[in-house]
């Protein structure tokens, strides 16, 4: 997960390194503790020894198991679905009183797209009218163009 998120905001060249170092990392401090702590902490029993209770089922085990590989498969799965978007962007016109050259169209267009929630904004000098796209609070538009010295008819 981690190689592929630093790939898709990095690049490939730094998710590589990231990689690199990861196992550089692992392998030395493998080493390290080989050559340094004594063997006797890391021998593991044999299995005959254990006797015949590691080989049964355990459930919580097993449904861990189905649970990871089905949200491996779904990750997988998800990539190729089909992706819907909600375009919830509503278009509001308003009639702008005051506006006689361009200067002014372009101080209205300046405040209106300040105002939160505006993503596109069209003012029309020889109509008098400014058509807002996003989802905004008009009442902040209203408030905007007066700021900008403007009246909303």
């Amino acid at each position: 997960a981690s190689f592929t998120l630093i790939s898709r905001e990095m690049g490939r060249k730094a998710a590589v390194i990231y990689l690199a170092s990861i196992i550089a990392g692992a392998m030395a401090f493998g080493l390290l503790i080989d050559y340094i702590l004594p063997a006797e902490w890391f021998r593991v029993a044999s299995v005959h020894e254990m006797g015949a209770e590691c080989h049964h089922f355990n459930l919580f085990s097993g449904v861990c198991s189905a649970l990871l590989v089905g949200l491996l498969a779904f990750s997988f799965i998800k990539r190729y679905l089909p992706k819907h978007k909600i375009n919830i962007n509503m278009s509001k016109e308003y009639k702008i009183e005051g506006m006689n050259c361009p200067h002014c169209q372009a101080a209205v267009a300046k405040a209106i797209s300040t105002v939160p929630g505006v993503t596109d904004v069209v003012v029309d000098l020889s109509g008098g009218k400014a058509t807002v796209e996003g989802n905004h609070d008009s009442e902040a538009i209203v408030a905007a163009v007066r700021n900008a010295g403007f009246q909303v008819g």
